[in-house]
C-alpha cells in the first residue's frame, strides 16, 4: 500500500523515471493505518506537499473528508539521490518539501 492512504489507485511512473520511481498513485484517506514499507513518498495533499520517509513502525492516518492525496514513490534506496538528502534521515519523518529544497 502507498503511503499516507487507504486502496491507491497505482500508475507507472513516466517514461524514463522508472529507475528511481516505483509508482504514482491517488488516493482519499479513511482513518488508515499504513504499515511500514522503507520506501519514501513525495505527497500533494490540500494543506501542503510533504516527503513521507520509510517508517519503521505502523502509522495511523487520521480521516479527513474528501481529503484527496497524489504521491510519487521511489524505489527503495533511491529517494536520497533524488531528493538530495538521504532517506536514513527522513526515517518515521513527514517533512514539508520546501524543507528539503
Amino acid at each position: 500500500m502507498c503511503h499516507a492512504v487507504a486502496v491507491p489507485v497505482e500508475h507507472r511512473p513516466p517514461p524514463g523515471l522508472e529507475t528511481f520511481v516505483a509508482c504514482a498513485w491517488i488516493g482519499t484517506t479513511t482513518g488508515a493505518s499504513v504499515l511500514p514499507d522503507g520506501c519514501v513518498d513525495v505527497v500533494w495533499s490540500a494543506e501542503q506537499v510533504v516527503v513521507a520517509g520509510p517508517a519503521t513502525r505502523p502509522a495511523d492516518v487520521p480521516a479527513v473528508e474528501g481529503d484527496a492525496r497524489l504521491g510519487v514513490r521511489f524505489r527503495v534506496g533511491l529517494a536520497g539521490p533524488a531528493l538530495g538528502v538521504p532517506a536514513r534521515a527522513l526515517r518515521d519523518e513527514e517533512v514539508p518539501l520546501g524543507e528539503l529544497w
